[in-house]
């Protein structure tokens, strides 16, 4: 069928793309891959393994988000009244470690992703563990309580 100007002529002058993960300019069934009515039978794995960073990068980012909030005294009385502030040097802990999630995340996103897609992820996910925080300390403040628990127990 030749491209002509009609509806959905693009679709002739652009080539699909393989699955991600084989060789460029080659399909799955070139490659000797096994297939099935959904792709490659290693296509199920790779996904499986991109979700999940990107669920650990959102946990990273929102645990830090919430970590960074209650390193501050009006949150941290929102959040834990019963439990005393905590001296400088554990808050100084509690920033580093928010931190150390804070650089892990990208990473992830990178490793999964690529670059590009990776680090836009990224900053989404970082605004997502953000805004969670922002309206979880807006609503039931509470619930941070057991990670204020824990920040002054182990760290």
């Amino acid at each position: 069928m030749a491209c002509t100007r009609w509806r959905g002529w693009t679709r002739c002058c652009w080539r699909l793309r393989p699955w991600r993960g084989t060789p460029r300019g080659a399909s799955a069934s070139r490659t000797g891959a096994a297939t099935g009515p959904a792709g490659p039978a290693w296509a199920g794995r790779v996904r499986m393994a991109e979700l999940l960073s990107t669920v650990a990068a959102l946990a990273m980012c929102g645990v830090a988000c919430a970590l960074l909030a209650l390193s501050q005294r009006e949150h941290w009385a929102a959040a834990a009244n019963l439990l005393p502030y905590p001296a400088l040097q554990t808050v100084c802990r509690i920033r580093v470690v928010a931190s150390v999630l804070l650089a892990a995340a990208p990473v992830s996103c990178v490793a999964a992703h690529g670059a590009g897609f990776g680090l836009l992820l990224w900053m989404l996910l970082l605004a997502t563990g953000g805004l969670a925080t922002a309206f979880v300390l807006a609503w039931r403040p509470r619930w941070l309580a057991s990670l204020a628990f824990f920040m002054c127990d182990i760290v």
